[in-house]
């Protein structure tokens, strides 16, 4: 969720954007834009957000 609380993210693991959009469709979810990333690793960050 974003700080202002009007827009949130999905991570989504697919081989092919397109099928990012057809299962978001299938899912009547909107995908308003793709960002690939090469590691979504939660023990690369820190607290330090939190401070």
């Amino acid at each position: 969720m974003s700080v202002d609380k009007r827009t949130s993210f999905c991570v989504y693991d697919a081989p092919t954007p397109e099928a990012i959009r057809k299962t978001a469709a299938r899912n009547d979810l909107p995908v308003d834009r793709i960002t690939q990333v090469q590691v979504l690793d939660p023990y690369f960050y820190t607290d330090d957000w939190r401070s």
